[in-house]
């Protein structure tokens, strides 16, 4: 499955639709999943300052 890698601030900086949740690592084990309202959370407490 091909991928891109790039620092999690680019990611969360040019985020682009508010409506999107986040899904890392889907069905394993480890796997993350951010509904919209926390991923905007996310952003809002982790503004980009440059």
């Amino acid at each position: 499955m091909p991928f891109v890698a790039l620092p999690c601030a680019e990611l969360l900086e040019d985020w682009p639709d508010g409506s999107w949740g986040l899904a890392v690592n889907a069905g394993s084990a480890g796997s993350v999943t951010l509904a919209a309202p926390a991923l905007a959370e996310v952003l809002r407490v982790n503004a980009p300052t440059g």
